[in-house]
C-alpha cells in the first residue's frame, strides 16, 4: 500500500505518534542540567567598635545642630493680627524701628445691640392649609408651625412670603423670604 492511498487521518495519527515517542525520548535521554554555580559572597567585615560613647557624642552634636522650624509671626487665619502684633511690638520697645505707617482707619460706630431674632426665613412650605417655615440659626434648621415657640419667641402667622414671631413683651418681628 502505498502513502497516497492511506487516508489522511491514518497519516496524521501516525505523525503524532511519531512526533509523541520522539518527544518522551528525547526527555529521557537528555543529559541532567547542570545546577547554576555561584562564587559565595566575602563577608562584610564592621570595623569593631572600642567604645560606643564617641558615636553617642557624635549623635548628640548632630541633634543640637539640627535646624529647628521658625515660628510663624503670624497666623493668616486671624485678619488684623498682624497690626496688633507690629502695635505689641512697638508699645513694649521691643524694635527701635518705627512701625511702618499704615492708613488711619476710623472707628466704627458702635452698633446697637440686635434687637429680634437671630433667626433667618429659609423657606415656607404648605400642606393643605397647614404652613410651615423653614428657619435658620446658621447652624441649626428648625421647622415651625403657627403656635410653636423657639428661642424665646412664639411663632404668630405664616403667610407665602413671611413670618411673623412675637417676643415675651409682646414686641412683633416679621421675617421675609430674601428674594
Amino acid at each position: 500500500m502505498t502513502v497516497s492511498a492511506m487516508p489522511p487521518k491514518t497519516v496524521a495519527l501516525i505523525a503524532a505518534v511519531a512526533l509523541t515517542i520522539g518527544w518522551l525520548f528525547a526527555a529521557v535521554l537528555t543529559p541532567p542540567v547542570a545546577k547554576l554555580q555561584t562564587l559565595p559572597q566575602p563577608a562584610v567585615r564592621r570595623p569593631a567598635v572600642k567604645d560606643p560613647m564617641p558615636s553617642a557624642e557624635r549623635l548628640q552634636l548632630r541633634l543640637r545642630q539640627a535646624p529647628v522650624a521658625p515660628t510663624p509671626r503670624r497666623n493668616p487665619f486671624v485678619f488684623g493680627a498682624r497690626e496688633r502684633e507690629r502695635e505689641r511690638v512697638v508699645s513694649s520697645g521691643g524694635s527701635s524701628r518705627p512701625a511702618p505707617s499704615s492708613p488711619q482707619v476710623e472707628a466704627l460706630p458702635q452698633s446697637a445691640v440686635i434687637s429680634g431674632p437671630a433667626y433667618t426665613l429659609a423657606g415656607i412650605g404648605a400642606s393643605g392649609d397647614v404652613r410651615t417655615a423653614v428657619l435658620s440659626d446658621g447652624i441649626t434648621v428648625h421647622l415651625v408651625k403657627v403656635g410653636d415657640s423657639i428661642g424665646g419667641y412664639r411663632v404668630a402667622t405664616i403667610t407665602e412670603t413671611a413670618i411673623t414671631v412675637t417676643d415675651a413683651a409682646g414686641a412683633s418681628h416679621t421675617l421675609r423670604l430674601k428674594n
